[in-house]
């Protein structure tokens, strides 16, 4: 079983460009337990569970004091807790309202 904790503030960080060799790492070297500091990684290991390359029972992440299982999709079907891997989707909710904020701001001069 492989338990990957989600820790935003610790944790290793992986380049984009280097996300598919870390998880490549992690599956060859049999590791059990992985604490991440961005989503990158979770995203590519959720991938490779809908890609049927690890089982779902054989994965469960972490983050904080919960732990989140996925289904053959790489899916939580209970959700995910606030929090959890949230920083991309905040800051593109952020950066989508200032872009709607700007153009009102244009139209309306």
């Amino acid at each position: 079983m492989l338990i990957v904790t989600y820790n935003p503030g610790y944790g290793f960080g992986v380049a984009d460009g280097g996300v598919v060799q870390i998880v490549d790492e992690i599956l060859q070297k049999k590791m059990t337990r992985v604490v991440v500091s961005n989503q990158s990684v979770i995203d590519e290991l959720r991938l490779r569970v809908c890609k049927g390359e690890i089982s779902h029972n054989e994965i469960v992440f972490k983050f904080k004091d919960k732990y989140i299982e996925v289904n053959k999709y790489g899916a939580s079907p209970s959700g995910y807790p606030k929090g959890f891997m949230s920083t991309v989707i905040d800051r593109t909710t952020e950066l989508l309202r200032c872009a709607c904020n700007k153009r009102k701001e244009e139209r309306n001069k």
